[in-house]
């Protein structure tokens, strides 16, 4: 999976191994390129928004089971615990059907940054 970061001032679309907060606090940017994504007021906002970057990839990244009728409760928590448990991804039940699918594993993300 890709992390791509469209900058503040939206000129830049960068490809990113990941994003940090500079010294200051207050600006976001990438690791492995050069350059500030995005400058915020308080080092709060830019931690709100590296929360939803992280939200962006981890939403990216998601395990659907179709459970079939006749499965018990139980025995669908337990494969949904295991299965979050070896690859810390969400899992995301639907009462019929019976496969596993996985959905969005080479999805590239791309994130604009927040104005503000």
């Amino acid at each position: 999976m890709s992390l791509w970061i469209r900058s503040q001032d939206k000129k830049r679309l960068i490809e990113s191994n990941g994003v940090a907060l500079t010294p200051s606090g207050l600006s976001i940017y990438p690791i492995g390129a050069n350059g500030i994504l995005g400058t915020y007021e308080t080092e709060e906002r830019a931690l709100e928004v590296l929360d939803e970057i992280c939200e962006q990839i981890t939403s990216a990244n998601k395990v659907v089971i179709k459970v079939p009728d006749g499965v018990t409760r139980q025995d669908i928590e337990s494969a949904k615990l295991y299965l979050e448990s070896l690859n810390q991804n969400k899992i995301e039940l639907y009462p019929n059907d019976a496969e596993i699918v996985s959905v969005n594993k080479e999805v590239d993300v791309v994130y604009e940054m927040p104005k503000e």
